[in-house]
């Protein structure tokens, strides 16, 4: 079935860029999440081998992926380092967002991505909001020919790294703005996070003070912001699906190589059918997210809404990771609590799976409620769930 969503060039392109960089990947992965960043051979790479020009039509220079050859290229990154995958899904969250609300400024960015390797950031949660962006405080003025944004923003993701930011901010009249701000106009990267996972992200607290910013740069005010605002955190939610597939794979990679010559009792961990029955059903459950995550995919590529389907995606792939690095944790034992090792990082990577790309308690609101106006055009089938839902 999923040889129907494939298009085989650009899935030879994805599968030559990870025989390029995976052995790479494999050789950074411990330094990376030590030194909380990429280190500058690393990056280098990165750039030279268009990581972050993945996307990219290759008209502007770029590789050209589709989202469903994307979705491969991110899982296997994250199965290495999934700060990667999260760098460079959000660099494309970007992109996209420019792509449906400034086409003529997307050809200039999406060029010098695949040309210098310039890395986008979004820009978005802010100390005291949160995510709530109803309460965002950062504001954007007119003055003269451009407009002068004030505000912080805290947890960017690639916010070191970032030559250019997304911001999200309100104008003088409390439209809600979206505001494309050069690194070099003067934006403060006022500390970047020391985070328990993600770590090597870039992720960063920024303020912008007196920043003024040509006018071309702000993008649009109103309705439109918010709209192209949701649709980018919908392509977030399958990506981050496909990273928390990524960690999954880790976690099952780590019990077997752990389980196949572990005895206990003098019987090998693998032979215990406790043991067999939780992991097959676990591999199971992701064999039929990542045939969902592949349609959505090739959906969202026909222009098709997939808020609903990427929502329930995101939530149930990363509970599913953490159910796998678990009970690798578990099968693992006192060796499993080591500091250092690939079972530390990746239970402190899926922790924050669980609130990236909006909180799953959230997402089960959101799933909720669609549900509740679905079923409650029928009244029979409110009666069937047996409550009270008026």
């Amino acid at each position: 079935m999923i040889k129907n969503f494939i298009d085989e060039e650009k899935m030879r392109k994805a599968l030559s860029l990870l025989e390029r960089v995976l052995e790479v990947l494999e050789q950074y992965s411990g330094i990376v999440d030590i030194e909380n960043k990429y280190p500058e051979d690393l990056m280098n790479i990165l750039k030279q081998e268009k990581v972050f020009a993945m996307m990219v039509e290759s008209e502007y220079g770029g590789l050209g992926l589709d989202y469903v050859s994307a979705l491969y290229v991110l899982r296997e990154f994250s199965r290495r380092i999934p700060a990667l995958a999260l760098s460079v899904f959000t660099h494309s969250q970007v992109l996209e967002y420019l792509k449906v609300s400034r086409h003529d400024l997307y050809e200039e960015i999406a060029k010098k991505v695949s040309r210098d390797g310039t890395i986008l950031a979004l820009a978005i949660t802010e100390p005291i909001a949160g995510t709530d962006i109803k309460r965002i405080q950062t504001r954007v003025r007119g003055h003269g020919d451009g407009v002068v944004i004030n505000g912080s923003k805290s947890v960017v993701t690639n916010g070191a790294y970032a030559d250019f930011f997304l911001v999200l901010a309100k104008g003088e009249k409390g439209d809600f703005c979206a505001v494309l701000v050069k690194s070099d106009l003067g934006v403060g990267i006022d500390a970047v996070v020391d985070t328990i996972g993600m770590r090597g992200a870039g992720i960063a607290r920024i303020s912008f003070r007196d920043i003024n910013v040509p006018r071309e740069y702000l993008l649009e005010v109103g309705r439109d912001v918010i709209r192209n605002l949701f649709h980018i955190l919908s392509l977030g939610r399958m990506f981050t699906a496909s990273m928390a597939l990524g960690v999954l794979d880790t976690a099952l990679s780590e019990i077997f190589k752990w389980a196949s010559t572990r005895e206990v009792l003098d019987k090998k961990l693998i032979e215990y059918e406790n043991v067999r029955q939780e992991v097959a059903d676990i591999a199971a459950q992701a064999e039929i997210l990542w045939t969902h995550l592949i349609g959505t995919a090739k959906r969202a590529e026909e222009g098709k809404d997939i808020s609903y389907d990427a929502v329930i995606l995101k939530f149930k792939s990363s509970e599913l990771a953490k159910q796998a690095v678990d009970l690798a944790s578990r099968l693992f034992g006192s060796h499993g609590y080591l500091r250092g090792t690939i079972i530390d990082r990746i239970y402190r990577d899926v922790k924050g799976l669980e609130f990236i790309e909006g909180a799953n308690e959230a997402l089960k609101a959101y799933v909720f409620k669609t549900l509740y106006k679905r079923f409650n055009k029928n009244a029979n089938l409110l009666r069937v769930l047996g409550e009270d839902f008026e």
